[in-house]
């Protein structure tokens, strides 16, 4: 008899591939595969450089090198691209001096949250650079996803329109950066939220009908627009809100001009920003937080880099954090109409307190509407008194930050609402 003769070689093949898929799914140790960042068992900071020989920055208390062959294995995706070997000796400045930011407190900001942007596990802001046409938001998002994640997508990704897709795109993009978004739907902004804290999403896998594909990632995420991108309470609560200045016709540079100096600097930039983190590893142990802001883990880490860019700068960070938070909140505010409404009423009121029912204040609150040109055809107006309460909630911190406190109570079967001027936090 001939050899295989009365063999099924289709079942038999078919037969050997489930039971290797089977030894590589229950009889094999699972490994994790990381996107660009990733911590070892010994407390190393790995960065994959994602060139063709798979070599890897290695980060430590004692310093940062080039390993050829790491230990952390990394998933590589097609829009990927090598980045550039890092040179020891360089600082940030010349990056900053390429940016076109505002104010000393966003350049302080951007130094931490550049830096920030290599520690994987920990949830990191999304930045958002907002400012009018031509201040170079397309330009600086694209230095900063070339530093962190060099990809063919340099020039930012459109933004989608589904949940579902846009767990495709966080998935599989490192640092994620967004040009020219304007209005944030609330399920894809609570997905960003998600995104940047960390939370699990899964999709139906295809051609089952039971099967999910589980994703879980913390994500960095950039966002930039003419006005601020994304202005619900909650995301703005974790964000950084950078503002870009009006370039002046006489002080524009040719782009290509501005990418050929930034390349020229970039190895020692990347490099200058490992050392960064190799002292800030040093130190964050005994890094002490007063308190628990909003964002603690990045905060604590911050501090740890500050005080690596210059001693004392824990507290230039601490300062320039709180600012910008403050203007997160007036933001928050002023893109939520019974917020803005609010505002308006208080500070045209002669007392410290007003005390009635839902319905009361709603009529109060469409008067100090329609006097300060508030937009009560807004989705976030309540349409009747029974939702007046649910929408005071979504502000409810943010009024406590500016001063003004939100009680709700039961008088002899009555529901009661009282606005309560307050002390600003500190």
């Amino acid at each position: 008899m001939a050899l295989g003769e009365g063999v099924n070689w289709i079942v038999f093949i078919s037969d050997v591939i489930n039971v290797i898929a089977g030894k590589a799914l229950y009889a094999s140790p699972e490994l994790v595969l990381s996107n660009r960042f990733a911590w070892d068992a010994d407390g190393a900071l790995w960065y994959d450089l994602s060139d063709a020989a798979w070599r890897a920055v290695r980060i430590t208390p004692k310093g940062w090198r080039i390993v050829n062959d790491p230990p952390p294995l990394f998933r590589r995706y097609g829009h990927q691209r090598a980045q550039v070997a890092p040179i020891r000796g360089g600082t940030l400045d010349p990056l900053l001096d390429l940016l076109n930011l505002a104010s000393d407190k966003d350049r302080w900001l951007f130094k931490v949250w550049m830096v920030a942007a290599l520690i994987p596990d920990v949830p990191r802001p999304i930045l958002i650079l907002w400012g009018p046409q031509g201040c170079a938001k397309t330009t600086t998002a694209r230095f900063i996803k070339a530093l962190a994640d060099p990809s063919a997508f340099r020039d930012g990704l459109c933004f989608p329109t589904r949940p579902r897709e846009l767990t495709q795109v966080l998935d599989h993009h490192a640092v994620a950066a967004f040009d020219n978004v304007g209005y944030l739907k609330r399920d894809i902004s609570d997905h960003l939220c998600r995104a940047v804290t960390g939370g699990g999403f899964s999709k139906r896998q295809l051609y089952t009908d039971e099967a999910d594909i589980i994703f879980e990632f913390r994500r960095i995420v950039l966002l930039n627009g003419i006005s601020i991108p994304g202005t619900r309470p909650d995301l703005l609560d974790r964000s950084i809100l950078l503002n870009l200045r009006h370039i002046d016709k006489t002080d524009r540079r040719l782009e290509t001009e501005m990418t050929a100096e930034f390349e020229a600097h970039r190895p020692r930039i990347l490099g200058a920003m490992f050392s960064l983190l190799s002292r800030a590893i040093q130190t964050y142990d005994s890094t002490v937080l007063s308190g628990a802001p909003r964002m603690a883990d990045w905060t604590r880490w911050g501090m740890a880099i500050a005080e690596a860019i210059e001693p004392g700068g824990s507290d230039l960070l601490l300062e320039a954090y709180r600012q910008n938070r403050l203007q997160q909140n007036e933001e928050a505010l002023a893109a939520h109409a019974i917020g803005a409404a609010v505002l308006a009423l208080m500070a045209d009121l002669g007392r410290d307190e007003w005390t009635g029912t839902p319905s009361r204040l709603l009529k109060k609150l469409n008067r100090s509407a329609e006097e300060n040109s508030i937009d009560t055809k807004s989705r976030l107006w309540p349409q009747g008194a029974s939702w007046l309460l649910r929408r005071l909630q979504e502000v409810e911190t943010n009024l406590v930050t500016a001063g003004i406190k939100v009680t709700s109570n039961r008088t002899a079967g009555q529901r009661l609402i009282t606005l309560t001027k307050a002390a600003v936090p500190g």
